[in-house]
Parts: structure tokens; C-alpha cells; sequence
């Protein structure tokens, strides 16, 4: 079984202030089976950071079993080999020979710093385990790295002079008279089209000022692309996104799998699109993807789209709601029956009022206890079984995979900005 742990590093220079560790190598040594070992896999890294001397790290040296280098965002990806690892804990120590906004003209033997002992979540993937770990050093440890390779940073607050108030929001930067090249608001990428130069559209203007419900930016690139790293964009449409009123679809470049000679993981790697994927789901601002275009999702080349759905759409989904635009949800189903037929167990219901337009209808245990908005079985994903567009009159659906065996089906409206209504439940008898 072969193990690929990604994430992205990164270090404080403030307790507010962020960057990427740039160009800096990770190193993964067998982790030491000693009675610590438990303790050093659940600790908090901050409390198990330490800058190594030339003599420890020379001493951890044959424990070696995988090193990579992060890239210009911080963000990484290493192999493990299976003959040397049985995805069990790890050393993890960071390697740096630079740092970002190095001084010219200053040179500085490398340093390696012990982070932590990491017992990675494995996830299984399509071709093996994936794990995901994301890292800042802190702010103290961080700027002492700084210091050593002649690099200062200056943090602070900026107030209003009469009043002494803090002033949010503000951007504080240093850049050239050249502001298209140094743009302190664009994402690190280039672009063949720029939307705010080219096509005179501020889309992120519309995001902060809130004009849209949601925007979709299509992400066409893939994870290694230098130019548009997939992972940089969406990183930075995530930051955008974050605490506005605005959902966030990626848009997914289907119809490359197979077609595009733009980057070779679109022609030699069938889990790129999964793997776009798992880098969302590490950022909470992700909503959902939008795949470009129908057709090449059913054309399912090199079984991209087919190791899509096995990893990431085993079970139906909700569109997320947006209650910026109305938060009250539609009234519960009502009239609910169910019965046992040589087909299945059908469920049979009518809307509670003229605002359902679809419905979700999960599958549980026998239960006699009334299911609430704010029970587990209505948020745990693998319980929901169908959804459904409403119909007039009386709404019909037949559960053919019960094969026999008695459940509680439970069914919610939803209106037109998805707010789901109280639960309705039945059993059949």
C-alpha cells in the first residue's frame, strides 16, 4: 500500500500575520518505539518544536524513511515508501537552507528543526492512503528561524491618532510604483486573461461588497502548474470568501482528464481531480464544485471522474443554505405511510406547504424516538439516501436497497435556498 501525506506549512511572524514556508524541505524519520512514543503523538507541536543541533541531527539521519520540498506556497506532497513505513507515527522535522525574502549577500548554514511526532488520518484513495497535515511554526520559534538567516519583520497596530481605536481591515504593504506587477491583492498565478485587467470584471469586489450569493472561478489548472497552481487559487478565493455572505463552487476542468497537454498529471495521474478534492475539503470556505462539462463527466476518461464519485460522491448531498437570503425553512412533510412490497419498502408523503420544492429523505435504524432538526442522524451524510424534486400532490419513493429489512425513513422540505424544514418520520409496520 503506498501512503502520500499533503498539507502546507507555513509560520507565524505575528499572532495575526501568516506566510508560507517557501522552498523549505520536510524530512519524515521512523518514529523511536519507546513508552514516550503515545504521548508524542498527541501532543500539541508548539510544545514539541525545537531547533536541532548538527549532532542531533545527524543522529536522527538513518531513521530517514521520506523528504520532500515545499513549494513557493508552502504546500507539499511526499511519498512514502511502503517498504519502510506501516503508517504508523512519524518524525517530522523541517529543513531550511532559506527563507522567504532572504537577505541578499547573507549566508547561513542550514537549519533543521524537530516539530513533532505526527500520527497521520489516513484517508484510502483510489491508488492508496492519503493524509493531509497543515502546519504553522510559531511566532516566536518563526522569527528566531528569521533572525539566524538576517531577516526581520515588523508586526504592529494601526490606530486612529485622536481616538487611539484600531483600524480593521486595512492593508499594510510595501510595492513599486509598477502596481499591476506588484498587485498586493492578486493571487501569486499568472493568467493567459486577467479577470480584473483584461475583462474589467472586480469579482472580488463583488465578494467583499457581498453583490452575489455565490461565485464560481474556474480553477482549470492543475495541483503542479507553476504558472496557476490549482491549490494557490483556490487557497486564495478561500481567504476572499471567508466571513462574506458569498458561497464558494470551484469550477472543474472535466473536460482536461485525458485531452489537456497543459500539465502531464492531466494525461498520467486519473486522481487529479480527486485530489483537487481532498485540498478543498481542508478549506472549510470550499461549498462545492462545478464540473465543465456534463458531457466529459460522462465520458469519465482514464476513470477520473469515476474515481471522483467512489471517493467524494458515495451519497447524496445538499446544496449548503444561504440564510443571508431567507433562513426560515418550509413546513414539515405531513400525511407520511410506508409499506413492505416485492419491490421495496415505498414512502409516501405530501408537502407541508407551497414553498417545498425538492425533499431529503434519510434512512435510519428503527427508532420509536421523535428525530429533531439537531440530531446526528440528520447531519451524518451516509444516513441520507435520496433526494428529490417536489412533484404536486402526494410525493412517492421506493427504498429498493432495503432488501426486506425494516427502517425509519425520515423526510424533510427544503425551499428554494435549501433550509430544510422540521423532520417527519415513519416506520413501516
Amino acid at each position: 500500500m503506498s501512503y502520500t501525506l499533503k498539507g502546507r506549512l507555513c509560520g507565524l511572524v505575528c499572532d495575526e500575520c501568516e506566510e508560507p514556508l517557501a522552498r523549505v524541505g520536510i524530512r519524515l524519520y521512523q518514529a523511536e518505539a519507546d513508552e514516550k512514543l503515545a504521548a508524542r503523538a498527541v501532543a500539541d507541536a508548539k510544545d514539541t518544536v525545537a531547533i536541532l543541533t548538527d549532532a542531533q541531527a545527524k543522529q536522527r539521519a538513518p531513521g530517514l524513511i521520506a523528504e520532500t520540498t515545499t513549494d513557493d506556497q508552502g504546500a507539499f506532497s511526499i511519498e512514502l515508501d511502503e517498504k519502510k513505513y506501516n503508517g504508523g507515527p512519524v518524525e517530522v522535522d523541517l529543513y531550511f537552507e532559506t527563507v522567504p525574502r532572504p537577505r541578499v549577500g547573507k549566508k547561513t548554514k542550514p537549519l533543521q528543526v524537530a516539530v513533532t511526532t505526527l500520527q497521520p488520518a489516513w484517508r484510502q484513495g483510489e491508488s492508496g492512503s492519503v493524509g493531509v497535515w497543515q502546519y504553522c511554526l510559531p511566532n516566536r520559534l518563526w522569527c528566531s528561524i528569521l533572525s539566524r538567516f538576517g531577516v526581520w519583520s515588523i508586526c504592529g497596530h494601526l490606530r486612529t491618532c485622536k481616538e487611539g481605536q484600531p483600524i480593521p481591515g486595512a492593508l499594510v504593504t510595501a510595492f513599486d510604483a509598477d502596481w499591476l506587477q506588484d498587485d498586493p491583492l492578486g493571487s501569486a498565478t499568472q493568467a493567459g486573461v486577467q479577470t480584473y485587467t483584461d475583462l474589467y470584471a472586480d469579482t472580488r469586489r463583488w465578494v467583499l461588497e457581498e453583490w452575489i450569493d455565490y461565485i464560481c472561478p474556474q480553477v482549470y489548472w492543475a495541483e503542479s502548474l507553476a504558472v496557476a497552481d490549482y491549490n494557490v487559487i483556490v487557497d486564495w478565493w478561500s481567504n476572499v470568501v471567508a466571513g462574506r455572505d458569498v458561497h464558494l463552487y470551484v469550477g472543474q476542468a472535466t473536460y482536461k482528464i485525458g485531452t489537456s497537454t497543459q500539465s502531464p498529471e492531466w494525461n498520467n495521474l486519473p486522481q487529479e481531480m480527486s485530489n483537487h478534492l481532498l485540498f478543498n475539503s481542508t478549506r472549510p470556505e470550499v461549498d462545492g464544485n462545478i464540473y465543465f462539462s456534463a458531457k466529459d463527466v460522462r465520458a469519465n476518461r482514464l476513470d477520473g471522474m469515476g474515481i471522483v464519485g467512489r471517493d467524494w460522491y458515495r451519497h447524496p448531498a445538499l446544496v449548503p443554505p444561504m440564510p443571508w437570503i431567507d433562513a426560515s425553512g418550509p413546513k414539515a412533510p405531513k400525511d407520511l405511510s410506508a409499506s413492505v412490497g416485492g419491490s421495496g419498502t415505498t414512502v409516501r408523503w405530501r408537502a407541508g406547504d407551497s414553498t417545498t420544492v425538492s425533499y431529503a429523505v434519510y434512512r435510519i435504524p428503527v427508532t420509536d424516538q421523535r428525530v429533531k432538526p439537531d440530531d446526528c442522524v440528520v447531519a451524518d451524510a451516509t444516513n441520507l439516501v435520496a433526494t428529490m424534486r417536489a412533484v404536486s400532490g402526494y410525493q412517492t419513493w421506493t427504498d429498493t436497497s432495503a432488501g426486506g429489512q425494516r427502517y425509519t425513513y425520515v423526510i424533510t422540505g427544503l425551499d428554494r435556498t435549501w433550509n430544510e424544514s422540521v423532520p417527519q418520520q415513519v416506520t413501516p409496520r
